[in-house]
């Protein structure tokens, strides 16, 4: 019963478990330096892809599609670069130690420091580190904020990372001098462009060398204030804009910018030479200055344009078109395809030229932005699909040698394939014609890629529908279905299990009209499960196992999904309920996994009562008949029943799923058992289905790796722990035993549904106090500590405080914030001597240096409140006055902390623009 989805969990579950016992970082002690981290020892060849795919026990391929070779050469190169940067840092000076944050797979397996990394040293604050990819730009940051005046630094050997510091130095020093440069071509372009307006100045009146002035001024500061000056000018005096100043702006706009956005306005106002203004909004459009005002001035100049300068505006015309959804600055830009679609009207071959270079590129940017254009110009302009269908299917069908930058992992042409399957509304038999040419000739990635727009074919966005009466959804139902049912073709399988598996409403009406070939896709798909299930394994390709059972997983899960579309349709179609009987009676001997899945698929159909009268007797047959499959089938389906359905079934059918609890086979009593969660048994069998599962608990509570299915059972008992009367408060406590002995990696999941179940009992407080310890980490865990011990009650923490006070002062060695929570549970019990112990032992954990400074200093805030609370106690005055003292020292000194530490992140932040 399980699906690809569970194979791939058991691989790499063996994975995580190995890596979770690696160690992050290498120690070693040298002299003057001690547990400082120094690189480990690469375990590749010339950072070989193959070989480090093959260590990580997956085909090259499929680590390619995970990572990507482009991916994968880039954290090679970083980890070699961190490689020397680190030792430059520990050359620097001795009390430097590289900490990596995280560490990953591609890490482990080249030993290459590969990732995040900070640097920590006992005399800077640990306030102000900071972690970064590249460790030569940890080294700067570190350096800025903690190493200059510092006068504890141990210098160890050359080189370090003055070397760093030197190589900044320069690009600043290049910078500076690129500056000047450009500020000196600058001032003489701006002493040129005055010599240009003073020679204008000497042919216009007073009032036009007053404009010339105005334009001047804004050429000198581009401020909001100056445009507003010239364009007033403008809207008061259009008459002084005569033939040579009107001729000036369009000589400056031909061939400079900075004039762009109030010519336009002015020139448009004026009325002035439509050809040129067209050329010059053009120029405009296509440098992307002003593209909104650009677009605007040029729609009903179109007709003018040259042909060149019609090509030239294609590309902001598709940007006003249909916006980049990946480009930041366009999210909730409001789509506007009128220029393109006039364009195209009155430049069709320009714009065709333009969108072919756009594809022929061979790189991803350009080619989306013509798949942009061509989605925009296909609902007025439905011949476009004639002209680059073709195209447009071989740049997404044949990336991987048509476009030099592809990367599927990160942009798979997305705009490309969106237009692809525009143009396949629009001509359908033309486009499912010029895919069908690439199947079965040009290799199993383009085959793939075919299926992948197939299946892309079938999707909507959220507020669309698919009609059933699109030719495109019809042709790419019957090819899809079909293609399954050949040779196994993992690209295939994948697009087939994610177009019928996800939100399938829209594919109803096809599945209804579809149902013979939908059903009898899946009986095929049965006997090439048998077909690869008997094959005979390579001895000689060690990959061979795990790659037959995800491939078998791949046909339980399009079968799944096959089935649980009929059932759909049959459900809006009762005429069906007779195919979907036929179905389950014609399934062949030795077939007992299609007929185990189709019973639990075909369970949607129970909510009618005509559909429960055809399904009803194959339920029960699988429940009593001889095939463990299709007993664990017939259970799954139980629990997946409504409550419509449930209140129907006959008690015969309940009296039959009771036994499964007690089933000898382990997936028959496993997928009862979680059936159980959700059906209404009747009250005469609840008892003893309860029964059953405690029983299941007692003995997989002894058993290896079953943890999580045992708390599947305890959930399961304790929300129904009510039903055994005066013993339920002995069925919790029992029920808090057996989680006791849980790996706190599976109670850590399940202890929020369970403590509403359980969390009353007062022993329920030794469960908390055993997750404590492993809820220290970075993501967040300290604030579901906190909710688990603030749900206990006062009571409960004061009957184990010798307990609590052991895991916090254990905690205290590591950890500052779950502590904190144990010191406020024994404080909010009463136990304060308790707890003030555990509050020194907390500040006791951070070793006094100024690295911890801070953290000490807080740690004594809480110490000197449960002296400041013991003080009044005892009426001792001048402990309060003691105390109250220490706490403005304290105050004082943090506010002093806070500016030193503004102060070196001012130092820093002046860095990052290296």
């Amino acid at each position: 019963m399980a699906d690809s989805r569970d194979m791939m969990g058991k691989r790499w579950g063996v994975h995580a478990k190995r890596h979770r016992k690696a160690s992050p970082t290498v120690r070693n002690s040298n002299p003057g330096s001690h547990d400082r981290m120094v690189p480990r020892r690469p375990t590749y060849q010339n950072a070989d892809y193959n070989a480090v795919a093959l260590a990580r026990d997956c085909h090259p391929a499929e680590y390619a599609l995970m990572l990507g070779r482009h991916d994968f050469d880039e954290a090679i190169a970083n980890g070699e670069r961190n490689r020397e940067a680190i030792q430059l840092i520990l050359n620097w000076c001795g009390n430097a130690k590289v900490v990596c944050d995280a560490r990953g797979m591609l890490a482990m397996h080249t030993g290459l420091p590969i990732g995040h990394h900070h640097i920590q040293c006992d005399f800077a604050d640990n306030g102000g580190t900071s972690s970064f990819y590249e460790v030569s730009d940890v080294a700067l940051d570190f350096h800025d904020r903690n190493c200059v005046g510092c006068g504890h630094r141990k210098p160890m050997r050359l080189p370090n990372i003055s070397k760093f510091l030197a190589a900044r130095e320069r690009r600043r020093e290049l910078r500076a001098a690129e500056a000047a440069r450009a500020e000196a071509a600058n001032a003489a372009a701006l002493a040129a462009r005055d010599e240009t307006r003073r020679r204008l100045k000497e042919r216009l009146s007073p009032i036009g060398q007053t404009l010339v002035d105005d334009i001047a001024l804004f050429d000198r500061d581009a401020s909001e204030e100056n445009l507003q000056r010239l364009m007033a000018s403008a809207r008061m005096a259009p008459e002084h804009f005569t033939g040579d100043l009107q001729a000036y702006i369009l000589d400056v706009c031909e061939t400079e910018r900075w004039l762009d956005g109030p010519a336009l306005e002015i020139l448009e106002t004026l009325g002035t030479d439509s050809v040129r203004l067209a050329a010059v909004a053009a120029k405009a459009l296509a440098a992307g200055t002003h593209r909104a005002l650009a677009a605007r001035v040029l729609l009903p100049l179109v007709e003018h344009l040259s042909p060149d300068d019609a090509q030239a505006s294609v590309h902001g015309a598709i940007d006003l078109a249909e916006p980049d959804h990946r480009d930041f600055l366009a999210r909730g830009r409001t789509r506007d395809p009128a220029l393109l679609r006039r364009l195209y009207e009155m430049h069709q071959d320009a714009v065709d030229q333009a969108i072919g270079l756009l594809l022929s590129s061979g790189e991803t940017w350009p080619a989306e932005s013509a798949g942009r254009g061509v989605g925009a110009l296909l609902p007025d302009h439905p011949a476009a699909a004639d002209r680059h269908a073709r195209s447009l299917i071989a740049t997404y069908v044949r990336a991987r040698l048509l476009v030099r930058d592809f990367d599927e992992l990160h942009g798979d042409l997305y705009a490309v394939r969106s237009a692809v399957v525009a143009a396949f509304d629009v001509r359908p038999a033309t486009v499912d014609a010029l895919l069908q040419d690439y199947i079965g000739v040009t290799g199993s990635d383009f085959t793939k890629r075919v299926h992948d727009l197939y299946a892309r074919s079938l999707r909507t966005g959220h507020d669309d529908r698919l009609s059933p009466e699109s030719e495109r959804a019809r042709i790419s139902f019957r090819r899809l279905i079909w293609a399954t049912t050949g040779p196994f073709d993992q690209g295939i399988m994948e697009n087939a299990v994610e177009a019928f598996r996800g939100h399938t409403r829209d594919l109803v009406p096809l599945a209804a009209a579809e149902t013979d070939a939908v059903l009898g896709a899946t009986l095929l798909l049965a006997e090439r499960y048998r077909e690869l299930e008997n094959a005979p394994l390579d001895a000689m390709h060690p990959m061979g196992r795990i790659e037959r059972n995800n491939d078998l997983g791949c046909y339980r899960s399009l079968m799944k999904a096959l089935t649980r579309l009929a059932a759909e349709a049959a459900l809006a179609d009762m005429a069906l309920l007779p195919k979907l009987d036929g179905f389950l009676t014609a399934i062949p001997e030795g077939h007992e996994l299609l007929r185990s899945i189709a019973i639990e698929t075909f369970s949607a159909i129970a909510d009618d009562a005509a559909g429960l009268a055809t399904y009803l007797p194959h339920l029960y047959r699988a429940m009593v008949g001889p095939s463990s499959l299709e007993r664990a089938g017939a259970a799954a389906a139980i629990g997946k029943l409504g409550n419509t359905a449930l209140g129907n079934l006959p008690t015969l059918v309940f009296e039959a799923f009771v036994p499964l609890l007690h089933d000898n086979f382990v997936i028959v009593h496993k997928y009862a058992a979680r059936a159980l969660r959700s059906s209404l048994l009747p009250d005469e069998l609840r008892m003893r289905a309860l029964w059953a599962l405690l029983d299941l608990i007692r003995h997989y509570r002894t058993q290896s790796d079953e943890d999580n299915f045992v708390m599947e059972c305890v959930r399961t008992l304790a929300g129904s722990a009510d039903a055994f009367g005066k013993d339920s408060g002995a069925i919790r406590r029992w029920l808090i035993g057996v989680c006791m002995d849980v790996e706190p990696i599976y109670l850590q999941s399940d202890i929020r549904s369970i403590v509403h179940t359980l969390g009353t009992e007062a022993n329920f407080a030794r469960l908390v106090i055993r997750l404590l310890p492993h809820m220290v980490d970075r993501y967040n865990n300290s604030d579901r500590a906190q909710e688990l011990v603030m749900g206990l009650s006062p009571s409960a923490i004061a009957a184990h405080s010798a307990e609590f006070e052991a895991v916090g002062l254990e905690l205290a060695k590591t950890d500052q914030w779950v502590t904190l929570v144990v010191v406020d549970a024994l404080a909010r019990s009463g136990a304060t001597a308790a707890a003030a112990r555990v509050a020194r032992a907390r500040i006791d954990g951070f070793e006094d240096n100024p690295s911890n400074r801070i953290a000490r200093l807080f740690g004594e805030k809480v110490e000197l409140a449960f002296a400041l609370e013991a003080a009044v106690e005892a009426d001792e005055y001048g402990g309060v006055a003691e105390v109250s003292t220490r706490w403005n020292d304290i105050e004082e000194e943090l506010k002093a902390r806070r500016d030193e530490q503004r102060e070196r992140d001012s130092r820093a932040a002046r860095t990052l623009p290296d």
